[in-house]
């Protein structure tokens, strides 16, 4: 083999054990990979009322270096609400956006909103935040703050302070419905807030109905503001619970769909049937009421109209106002005079039925139903299906409150509950609109 040869043969092998040592050392640094970012678009530094849903969608845009993310988790975290923040899930488009509509809580002033990006292991990668301020709000009808849903029942204690259902859940508010906090509630599978009723300064019941035969049904009764709870369904059937009665002097009647009418005398401790007419009277009864000189009254499930004195002992029917349907009876608390809602309109009776006045007349349509009436501050209220809350003093000028410029009605008959609280503010559950997103309790601080 020439010489030369071999030389070059040398140098090759000398050449590969230098590139072979280089290589088993450490490497030469590399740029990093690109980072991660969530970059706010649309919706920072916003100016709206407490409870309301910012006029501007939040936007956000998510990237790792120049590359838009597609399918990524993105968590919004909002402040306060006492029982939040919430934590709800979106994730990124295809051009790496994510859209959320953020609904301020009840704390006046400066409010802020966390987002949080995660890839599909669960690893936080970026996160932004934005800030609001919430303002108090001005006059029309605005969103209660901190309700997760519609409300199923409302009472206001003496004192003032707002009970509020929604589904198995109970919520105080100490502004007239403003802002609302929760209280404590005994945790029950399948269980709904039916009915809240206010027996003393600190003292309340709760209606409520438990699904799929689990135990809880009945009534549930606290002495210390809501602090603490008891179940006092103690001889009563298993059963369906549709009304409740707390009466002057401290009886308490409760509806049911098999037990009838059932009454304690001692906050529910114990319970004894109430004999009513039968069959002209057929259970589950409703519109469970109480008359300033201490008469009952009540609808059976045909609608048919009962009366009865010495505190629920003797009853006896009443003649029906021209009417196909009752829906809802109603002493007036001033003078006793006896309102009945019926699917034509609304009926009064000065005089135990013998003879009725219509007082409102629905349009001619079934489904435009007078669903129920109350009197606060002078004002009568009246739910009514297709039209809404209406008010009068007179029944010969009437309020649609809740009608817009638009003519198209929201709330009244559909949603059930309204109050009016001690200050004159309204409580309404409705739907304003679709832009809302949400079916949810309104309040209207000068009506």
């Amino acid at each position: 083999m020439p010489f030369s040869t071999l030389i070059t043969r040398w140098a090759g092998l000398a050449a590969g054990a230098v590139l072979l040592a280089a290589c088993s050392g450490t490497p030469d640094p590399q740029p990093d990979a690109p980072g991660y970012t969530l970059e706010v678009v649309k919706g920072d530094a916003q100016t709206d009322t407490i409870g309301h849903v910012v006029s501007d969608t939040v936007v956000v845009r998510a990237r790792r270096g120049t590359r838009l993310l597609r399918g990524y988790l993105v968590r919004y975290e909002a402040s306060a609400c006492g029982e939040w923040p919430t934590n709800e899930p979106y994730e990124t488009d295809w051009s790496g956006r994510s859209r959320y509509r953020w609904r301020l809580s009840g704390e006046v002033g400066a409010q802020q909103l966390r987002i949080r990006l995660f890839d599909s292991a669960g690893v936080e990668r970026a996160t932004a935040t934005l800030g609001a301020t919430a303002v108090q709000p001005t006059r029309g009808w605005h969103p209660a703050a901190c309700l997760p849903g519609p409300v199923g029942a409302l009472a206001q204690q003496p004192g003032g302070r707002l009970v509020a259902g929604v589904r198995d859940r109970l919520y105080t508010s100490p502004d007239n419905g403003v802002s609302w906090q929760p209280l404590a509630f005994p945790k029950v599978l399948s269980l709904t807030v039916n009915e809240i009723v206010s027996v003393g300064a600190s003292e309340l019941l709760v209606r409520a109905s438990v699904l799929f035969g689990n135990p809880g049904n009945g009534l549930y009764y606290s002495s210390d503001n809501g602090a603490s709870w008891q179940l006092r369904n103690a001889g009563l059937r298993d059963d369906f619970f549709t009304d409740v009665l707390y009466t002057r002097g401290g009886r308490i009647l409760l509806s049911s769909q098999y037990n009838g009418l059932m009454a304690s005398s001692n906050k529910g401790q114990s319970w004894s049937p109430v004999p009513l007419p039968v069959p002209a009277a057929r259970a589950p009864f409703s519109s469970l009421s109480e008359a300033p000189n201490g008469d009952l009254y009540l609808l059976d499930y045909d609608g048919k109209i009962f009366r009865a004195t010495g505190g629920g002992t003797t009853w006896q029917r009443l003649p029906d106002p021209p009417a196909t349907r009752n829906t809802y009876a109603y002493p007036d608390p001033d003078n006793g005079d006896l309102y009945v809602a019926t699917n034509f309109g609304l009926f009064r009776s000065a005089d135990q039925g013998t003879t009725w006045q219509l007082v409102y007349q629905t349009p001619p349509a079934s489904s435009f139903a007078v669903t129920r009436v109350v009197k606060a501050g002078g004002a009568f209220y009246l739910d009514v299906n297709g039209q809404g809350l209406v008010r009068t003093t007179d029944f010969a000028a009437f309020r649609y409150l809740t009608r817009p410029a638009t003519g198209e009605p929201w709330g009244g008959g559909w949603f059930g509950d309204a109050l009016l609280t001690a200050n004159g503010t309204v409580l309404l559950n409705g739907r304003r609109s679709a832009l809302d997103n949400q079916t949810g309790l309104y309040y209207n601080q000068r009506p």
